[in-house]
């Protein structure tokens, strides 16, 4: 993956990757992960209760986000590394397992462009501001004030 991270840094013309593109290709790996081990989500439950009782209470977490990683986490199944069965919390030792074990996963160019073209990774680190799991906007109020 390191050939395609630079190629896609000389595209963006920058020396150094920022955090939020680090982010994005870390993600590609992991999603690649998960997918070669059946595409298994963590159930709704289980999520809620790893990010509720573990995350959340983690002197690591840091707003929206583990302070290790910088991975989003939350409670959805939507640019979430919680919800992918493969994962593990990147702490020493970890706080939450793998429910699947998988080995590390190498990927070539052509494998890191298809997953990163599935993911949308372009158009999110294109957009302005962008956040992963923007919060949706609030209806519009009337002039009066009630909604």
């Amino acid at each position: 993956m390191g050939r395609y991270l630079d190629r896609k840094l000389r595209e963006f013309k920058m020396d150094k990757p920022p955090n939020l593109i680090k982010q994005a290709f870390s993600y590609v790996k992991e999603y690649a992960k998960w997918k070669k081990a059946g595409s298994v989500l963590r159930s709704a439950e289980e999520i809620t209760r790893i990010f509720n009782t573990i995350c959340k209470l983690c002197e690591h977490f840091e707003g929206n986000r583990c302070g290790i990683c910088k991975c989003y986490l939350n409670t959805g199944t939507t640019w979430n590394k919680i919800a992918f069965n493969t994962t593990k919390c990147p702490d020493n030792p970890p706080r939450w397992t793998a429910e699947v074990e998988t080995e590390d996963v190498e990927l070539n160019d052509e494998e890191v462009d298809k997953l990163s073209q599935e993911l949308k990774i372009e158009e999110t680190l294109n957009a302005p501001e962008s956040t992963p799991n923007p919060p949706p906007a609030p209806p519009p109020r009337k002039p009066c004030g009630c909604s």
